[in-house]
């Protein structure tokens, strides 16, 4: 039996302040968590032939009104067998690294290598900790391209032959877009000053930044080449040994739990994968040989627990479970709910962020995970 999967994404990008950005989303989440988590009661599906599918008695408005975000609705279908999504995030500026610490189960990094994005990692683990959560609960995935052939000179030869068919114009088109620059104004092969860049998507003015940062200084041309056959992620070219040797660095030296594979042909890129790749994984144990959780959910498989598909009680989402909610809202008498947001409430998470130096609190905290 398969898996389910189910899970959503988030990030957060915008010209606003990242204080806004920050308090905007976590809002919106506690809307979502009200309706995953409060509108439908455990035991409202009865499934009975006579009396019906559901117990109308379990089931329950909820009225939310926040600053950004409100709503007067009932969750429309009953809960799925997670409740609330496995929770993806991706950001790293300072409003997406304490939003991803809060609420996040795992998180898209960027970066080109382990030791890169160790104290990416490091850090947020130390923040989820500071939000009351066990740092293990963060999943990690940096995305990888590789490149595989039964010999290193197959493996050179396939990249060499793919490099050709990567246009820099299209690459330019979409860099262009995260940087919010027109990049066909600059001339094509005279260096591109990073800092003059207003970037959209913080992370990738970071990345950009990391690669010129390391002595090569990019043009136009070089950036459109690298981003429409790579992107700015790791590229290992090798055997199937050679490219899991590459992966035991990254799970060792970076403490990433997976990957977002990407691929330059398709399906030719995974089929490689799934042939040569994978046996050695299975074989090194870095890669499972069956789900963790035969039939479970994707929850029960992202974490290896068996039987708890529901978020922890210390998550943010746990707060709005409809128990939960008959002691911190109003319930009327038909069992509806009413959130009120209030303002020192909203100050209270916005100061919580202005409180979170993560950076500063890495050497105080040691970490077991």
């Amino acid at each position: 039996m398969a898996a389910v999967t189910q899970s959503v994404s988030f990030g957060i990008t915008g010209s606003t302040s990242y204080l806004t950005r920050y308090e905007e989303a976590h809002e919106y989440m506690d809307l979502m968590y009200s309706l995953w988590e409060g509108s439908w009661e455990d035991g409202a599906q009865i499934w009975d032939p006579e009396t019906g599918a559901y117990d109308p008695n379990k089931i329950h408005k909820i009225t939310f009104n926040g600053k950004y975000h409100s709503t007067s609705a009932y969750q429309q279908t009953h809960p799925s067998p997670q409740r609330t999504p496995v929770l993806f995030q991706a950001g790293s500026s300072k409003a997406g690294k304490a939003f991803g610490a809060k609420h996040a189960e795992a998180l898209f990094i960027g970066g080109r290598t382990p030791a890169g994005v160790a104290p990416l990692v490091k850090e947020m683990r130390v923040a989820a900790t500071a939000e009351g959560r066990d740092p293990s609960e963060l999943k990690f995935f940096p995305m990888i391209t590789p490149i595989i052939g039964k010999t290193l000179e197959e493996a050179q030869a396939k990249r060499k032959e793919l490099e050709k068919y990567a246009d820099c114009r299209g690459g330019l088109v979409k860099v262009s877009s995260f940087l919010n620059t027109d990049l066909s104004k600059y001339p094509l092969d005279e260096p591109f000053e990073i800092d003059g860049a207003d970037a959209s998507i913080h992370t990738m003015l970071e990345a950009l930044k990391a690669v010129s940062s390391g002595g090569q200084r990019l043009t136009p041309r070089q950036l459109g080449a690298e981003f429409a056959f790579c992107g700015f992620g790791d590229m290992p070219t090798g055997t199937p040994e050679m490219i899991a040797d590459r992966i035991e660095e990254w799970a060792n030296v970076g403490d990433i739990d997976g990957f977002n594979l990407a691929y330059v042909s398709n399906p030719g890129s995974y089929e490689d994968i799934v042939e040569y790749l994978v046996p050695v994984l299975q074989k090194r144990r870095l890669m499972w040989a069956d789900y963790a959780v035969p039939g479970g959910t994707f929850r029960e498989n992202l974490h290896g627990r068996p039987g708890k598909p529901y978020l922890p009680d210390e998550h943010q989402a746990a707060k709005f479970r409809y128990n939960k909610l008959k002691e911190t809202a109003e319930v009327d008498e038909f069992g509806n709910v009413t959130i009120n947001r209030a303002p020192e409430e909203r100050e209270q998470i916005v100061n919580g962020l202005e409180n979170l130096k993560v950076s500063e609190k890495v050497a105080e905290v040691e970490l077991k995970v």
